[in-house]
């Protein structure tokens, strides 16, 4: 028996070759971890990430006082302020990279596409499986381990550090976080 199916594309082959960080090489080249932090991971994705979490923080989270018993209706509104930014962000980038073939094959690894006909998949549609299981486990863990570190955080089992107190300690934090 012939497979008779199309070849696969090979996908995408980086014109360059895959290089070692500069955070990462050596000996230590701080010009070049620098250079590569500002222009590769903190602008502009990175300051709009911060953005996002300022606001997240300041306007879709429950506040302290409320947090200090854990009740049902704040843990969901926090499962649907993740869920809603799940689906924004990621269900976003699924929309134009997989659904809409934005880019088409330019920049894709692997030369299939996501299947829409498959019984290994829920609907026997690949990217509603993903949105399904993100939504549905993922986002729920997430917010359950969120829940409990807020929990924790209102009622002092985790100090806490305000940008008033230690602002060097919170910037080398916030940048870290790129890392």
């Amino acid at each position: 028996m012939s497979d008779t199916s199309p070849p696969l594309r090979a996908g995408y082959q980086p014109p360059d070759p895959i290089d070692v960080p500069p955070l990462y090489a050596w000996p230590p080249r701080p010009p070049a971890t620098l250079r590569r932090v500002a222009a590769g991971l903190l602008f502009p994705w990175g300051l709009i990430f911060i953005a996002l979490a300022v606001v997240a923080w300041n306007y879709l989270t429950p506040s302290m006082t409320a947090m200090v018993t854990l009740e049902p209706w704040w843990m969901a509104l926090i499962w649907l302020r993740n869920a809603a930014l799940l689906t924004l962000i990621a269900g976003g980038l699924h929309w134009w990279l997989y659904v809409r073939r934005s880019q088409g094959c330019e920049y894709k690894f692997d030369g299939r596409w996501p299947a829409t006909d498959s019984g290994k998949f829920l609907w026997c549609n690949q990217v509603r499986d993903n949105m399904f299981w993100s939504l549905v486990s993922g986002c729920t863990v997430w917010t359950l381990y969120e829940s409990f570190t807020l929990w924790a955080y209102a009622n002092g089992r985790i100090p806490h550090v305000d940008w008033h107190d230690a602002p060097l300690y919170l910037a080398v934090m916030m940048l870290a976080v790129f890392f």
